[in-house]
């Protein structure tokens, strides 16, 4: 599988190498955050090309293995708010999909195995910064 460099904020990509550096990221993952960080491209926050996932992002995604197709808005981690699609910035799924573009596929080790993910669209414009709870001090 083709790899497309990640376009990310700062916090996204300081959330990602937590993510790397936790011990309970699989190995899979692990490996493809190694490359994935390695060659991302950090961007500011108005930067942030609109097709991108991103820290306010409503998803479209296609599970490949599963041919299965959902929608998903991420929101911070400390986020009051509900629903079956808010989805907070550090959930497998997010950490996943972030920095891609629409159109871009990538695999990411899921509770059920290795699954095979499709960004089909990307929305932006919500007020909320799914990053203000991701801080560590």
């Amino acid at each position: 599988m083709r790899t497309i460099p990640l376009i990310l904020t700062k916090e996204e990509y300081k959330l990602l190498t937590d993510q790397y550096e936790s011990v309970t990221t699989p190995v899979f993952n692990k490996q493809k955050l190694f490359q994935e960080l390695k060659d991302a491209k950090i961007v500011g926050p108005q930067s942030m090309p609109l097709n991108v996932v991103s820290s306010n992002s409503d998803v479209l995604i296609w599970n490949i293995n599963k041919n299965q197709t959902f929608s998903i808005s991420i929101v911070a981690e400390d986020s009051p708010e509900r629903g079956t699609n808010k989805i907070r910035v550090t959930d497998p799924i997010v950490v996943a999909l972030l920095g891609y573009p629409a159109g871009a596929m990538t695999e990411w080790e899921m509770k059920d195995g290795i699954n095979k993910f499709k960004v089909i669209s990307v929305g932006q414009g919500r007020v909320d910064d799914a990053l203000a709870g991701h801080h560590r001090s």
